[in-house]
């Protein structure tokens, strides 16, 4: 999607086979790295049950430069600042993977808690953050060390999060939750729980194993702004920081989920699942100004600016 004429970009090349499950752009815009998984013969679908890799991609072509295959489930990446690696999740593993980009290989494996998720990374790269699914854990890992310095019991499974930049607090998803934990970093405890607004009637909460109330979360860099996806209601929920007063309530298309901001954070992309569409929202008058048909089930995003 280009946020400047809020239009579709169509990218030539042969249908693939694996799925992508998330992305993240090298420091300058030339890589883009995706997490995916196999397709099996005869789907159009990848099957997140097998083992993936991570590929890297040229944006200015689109073209595949290397893949290094990984042990697991890999799910939502992230890489460091200075470019060096990318953490990729192990979903049906207790561990991170590490990929050299140089290497281009897998160079160590670091445990977190079983069934890690998503991933922040600290804007310094000293610290990634791990959500898990099965472990209920927020876990911090030294990125210098290659090794967990800290597990945050949440009680739940971890969803999307984002960390402020002093690594003090975090605001947590979690899948039972219509709302978001505060969790005190400094004390390894949550601090307290922020509701959404209550749910129309005839709305319930799902129970089934691969349960999510609401998944998609980002905060402005300055730390004024925290935006919830309320995926089970169609809207998007905007809340003052550090005070946590509820702004707005704007509406979206139908499930959105993952909330990316763009590079220069003047537009807010929330990708609606059940829609096949990707709402553009003007961070200045938090308004949505376009609503982008992009295809079936659009999912994770990653912003930057293709190099010219």
């Amino acid at each position: 999607v280009d946020t400047l004429t809020q239009e579709r970009v169509n990218v030539e090349g042969e249908p693939m086979a694996m799925q992508i499950d998330s992305l993240w752009p090298s420091p300058d815009g030339s890589v883009m790295y995706a997490s995916r998984y196999p397709a099996p013969l005869g789907k159009d679908k990848g099957d997140a049950r097998l083992a993936g890799d991570l590929a890297a991609f040229r944006t200015d072509t689109n073209e595949m430069m290397w893949r290094v295959a990984v042990s697991g489930q890999p799910n939502h990446i992230s890489a460091s600042p200075d470019g060096r690696r990318v953490y990729v999740p192990i979903r049906d593993r207790s561990y991170v993977e590490v990929i050299d980009v140089e290497q281009q290989a897998s160079i160590t494996r670091v445990p977190c808690g079983w069934g890690p998720h998503g991933t922040e990374i600290s804007p310094d790269g000293a610290r990634l953050y791990v959500g898990t699914i099965w472990g209920h854990t927020l876990s911090v890992i030294d990125t210098e060390a290659l090794e967990c310095i800290q597990r945050v019991h949440m009680g739940e499974s971890v969803r999307p999060f984002v960390i402020t930049a002093d690594g003090s607090t975090a605001y947590v998803q979690l899948s039972r939750l219509h709302g978001f934990s505060v969790v005190d970093l400094e004390r390894g405890v949550p601090s307290a729980t922020v509701h959404l607004p209550r749910l129309p009637a005839g709305i319930e909460l799902p129970h089934k194993v691969g349960y999510n109330v609401n998944h998609g979360m980002r905060m402005l860099s300055d730390e004024s702004t925290l935006y919830a996806a309320a995926s089970i209601a169609d809207y998007i929920a905007v809340y003052s920081l550090p005070d946590l007063r509820l702004r707005s309530s704007i509406p979206t298309g139908r499930e959105p989920a993952f909330v990316k901001l763009t590079i220069d954070e003047q537009f807010l992309c929330i990708p609606n699942r059940m829609e096949s569409t990707v709402s553009v929202f003007s961070v200045a008058d938090e308004t949505e100004v376009a609503r982008v048909p992009v295809g079936d089930y659009p999912n994770r995003m990653a912003s930057i600016v293709v190099p010219s």
